[in-house]
């Protein structure tokens, strides 16, 4: 997923107390992924956060993105010309552009990567570079012609400036992918936003629940954590809100099975915790949080990884947890094995987790940011991680920051 109305480019950014501050304001984006394998069919799915042009999590307005006619939801639209904020247009079937003042289809229409047409003949728009001069960027149009797109500052039409969640799936395990499907018809339209908690999603393999696909979600309007689950091989998408929060924590999650299908799932809040959740109705409802206090964090927290292994350790069922462990900083990366052990109750306390083992991914005062971890073919962990603190300012910009390692679970079982 990307999009092309900015040059693709790395630039050096000012490291002085101004120019490390500046943003980029113009254009649309794709944040945060999750991939998401369907062992039945072997599709494979890709979701990202798609921001319009110049639109982040902070500035987002309130609502879908969506409107309903006659019972269907469809992306809506803003005529350039039209100088009322309404959004009087609307994609409808086969990417038809519809004036919904009148119901009638109108010659503009969108390709499946929602580029614009008119008769159908493509719509270009010039294509941005962006430098800096000083401790200021300019970002400027260039002579090269781009495809025009609904998502892109320049559009003839443009989507409402929120945030959307955009799905590809490939059916041939990444060689090649479908056209780009905006899944989130059902955020709240009180919702400012609702986002990924990047990394993996799950596919629940036991229970009464087996089959079904979840990807975990965060917002700040009536939930802060979320989920949305697909019972039909990710044809289509509910949406469910796993607490009450309204503090606007990024709650960022990823899940992981009990052996019987349970679900625990394991987040990041700005409570200076981890948190555990449970669910034991495939995640539909969830249990309250309980802080895992066997791993400091800062504050504001960070993203986490964690996966279950295919084979037993010590004999146990066992999930492996990456996440930075210090509370001044994202740093002193962990990589933490958790052995499952029954505890003779039921419901949401049937199964406990035994932090036993903890691995230094490197020296405690290396910066360890977001990570993502898997179990590769061999038995083997893989983990992806970023090698710096991406919450500071100071170190926001730096260069070859992300770096993928390798580990035998004999190497990760050292006592903590």
């Amino acid at each position: 997923m990307k999009f092309d109305d900015y040059v693709a480019k790395n630039i050096d950014w000012p490291r002085d107390s101004v120019g490390k501050n500046v943003q980029i304001q113009g254009s649309a984006s794709y944040i945060d992924p999750v991939l998401l394998e369907d062992k039945s069919t072997h599709r494979v799915f890709l979701f990202a956060d798609l921001m319009p042009a110049g639109i982040g999590s902070s500035n987002a307005s309130v609502g879908s993105g969506f409107k309903e006619i006659n019972g269907k939801k469809y992306l809506k639209l803003h005529w350039k010309d039209d100088s009322s904020s309404d959004y009087n247009y609307s994609i409808r079937e086969n990417g038809i552009i519809y004036d919904d003042t009148t119901n009638a289809s109108t010659e503009y229409s969108v390709d499946g990567e929602y580029n614009l047409y008119k008769n159908g003949e493509a719509l270009t728009c010039k294509q941005y570079d962006y430098n800096f001069e000083g401790t200021s960027l300019l970002e400027t149009p260039t002579d090269t012609d781009v495809n025009m797109n609904v998502f892109y500052k320049d559009s003839m039409f443009k989507v409402f400036p929120t945030n959307y969640l955009a799905m590809k799936y490939s059916d041939d395990e990444g060689d090649n992918w479908s056209d780009l499907n905006i899944v989130s018809t059902f955020k709240p339209e009180e919702s400012k936003f609702l986002v990924l908690g990047p990394g993996i999603g799950k596919q629940i393999t036991t229970g009464e629940n087996a089959g079904r696909l979840i990807v975990p979600l965060y917002s700040k309007s009536s939930a802060e954590l979320g989920f949305m689950y697909s019972d039909d091989h990710g044809n289509s998408w509910n949406y469910v809100e796993a607490d009450h929060n309204t503090g606007g924590a990024t709650a960022e999650a990823q899940i992981v099975e009990m052996p019987d299908g349970s679900l625990k799932t394991y987040l990041r809040t700005g409570s200076g915790y981890i948190a555990e959740v449970t669910s034991i109705d495939g995640g539909e409802t969830w249990s309250d949080r309980v802080p895992l206090t066997e791993i400091a964090t800062t504050s504001y927290g960070t993203q986490l990884s964690v996966i279950n292994y295919s084979q037993p350790i010590d004999g146990k069922p066992a999930i492996i947890l990456s996440a930075p462990n210090a509370t001044n900083g994202r740093k002193n990366g962990k990589i933490w094995i958790g052995l499952i052990n029954e505890t003779g109750q039921s419901g949401v306390n049937k199964y406990s987790v035994e932090w036993k083992y903890c691995y230094s991914v490197d020296t405690p005062q290396m910066g360890y940011s977001y990570s993502c971890l898997t179990e590769l073919p061999d038995g083997k962990v893989g983990l992806l991680y970023e090698k710096y603190d991406s919450w500071s300012r100071n170190e926001l910009h730096l260069k070859n920051i992300l770096k993928y390692e390798k580990f035998t679970i004999d190497e990760l079982k050292v006592q903590p």
